[in-house]
């Protein structure tokens, strides 16, 4: 497995990807982490923002760490998949560009015909993006193409859960600070990640297929691996999108462990795993960090 877009990127822009068919309903393990010191517990469970219908990740110990937790912590706020598809376009798009087939090299511009059809992409779609949002555009349908849906997700179960049990949600981030991130990168690093996106969404069984394979398996090495290829040549990249952010939300976690009480925090599952990850975070700064799934 080579890259890890779709456990990193955002599924805002699934609305813009028409639904595939569905797999036989997988049984998940996904990666759980227990952060304590005494009176407070922080529950760390690794994300797929998109899931097949039938996914079965609701385990002994993720029905625990939910009964437990007063409070869920996500990347950002919960939203309706319309308005954030509105706000991704106000951001993501920009008159003048040339066709996204000259802003690839020679070798991935051929690609770029199956990735848009494998993804259920329009070419005049993509044409008007910038290259951070074609990258999303293709990562979020390279998962439709495995028949995934944001409201199968991770996040959106756990929001219902949440709500139901009437627990407040909180989020580290804004949809719009999400989406600034990406439109605050580096030329460089948007080609980058262009590049990676059309790869992946030209061979379906290696973008989000195999993502959601190292998910299931709670295969966190398999997921560094992934993580770390992507941004093999690009440490800004790997900065804006991966440990800048880890480091603001790893400081919120230890002030949030200066209180009593239990949090489920979700987020992507890239961001859980290796030694640039939330749990290695944790540790590092003195707590009892232990994998329990």
């Amino acid at each position: 497995m080579r890259r890890l877009i779709a456990a990193l990127l955002l599924s805002l822009c699934a609305t813009l990807i028409p639904a595939c068919g569905r797999d036989a309903p997988v049984e998940a393990r996904p990666p759980l982490w227990r952060v304590s010191d005494g009176d407070t517990t922080v529950w760390l469970l690794a994300s797929i923002h998109m899931l097949p219908p039938g996914t079965r990740w609701h385990g002994p110990a993720v029905a625990k760490a939910i009964g437990e937790s007063q409070t869920l912590m996500l990347e950002i706020p919960p939203g309706n998949p319309s308005q954030a598809s509105a706000v991704f376009l106000k951001v993501a798009r920009a008159s003048g560009l040339p066709p996204v087939a000259e802003r690839l090299r020679p070798e991935m511009r051929a690609l770029l015909p199956e990735a848009a059809a494998n993804a259920g992409a329009e070419m005049r779609t993509l044409d008007g993006l910038k290259n951070w949002g074609t990258a999303l555009v293709l990562a979020a349908g390279d998962a439709r193409q495995s028949g995934a849906r944001a409201e199968e997700g991770v996040e959106a179960a756990l929001t219902r859960s949440f709500r139901q049990l009437h627990k407040p949600i909180g989020a580290f981030e804004t949809l719009g600070g999400q989406f600034a991130i990406f439109d605050s990168l580096s030329p460089a690093d948007q080609a980058h990640l262009l590049a990676n996106a059309v790869a992946d969404a030209a061979a379906p069984d290696i973008g989000y297929h195999a993502a959601f394979s190292a998910w299931a398996a709670g295969d966190t090495a398999a997921l560094q691996k992934a993580a770390d290829s992507l941004f093999t040549g690009a440490p800004g990249l790997k900065s804006a999108l991966l440990t800048d952010r880890n480091a603001r939300w790893s400081r919120w976690i230890e002030q949030r462990m200066q209180r009593p009480g239990t949090v489920l925090v979700a987020v992507g599952a890239g961001h859980l795993a290796g030694p640039d990850g939330l749990p290695a975070r944790l540790a590092a700064q003195g707590y009892s960090v232990k994998r329990v799934q």
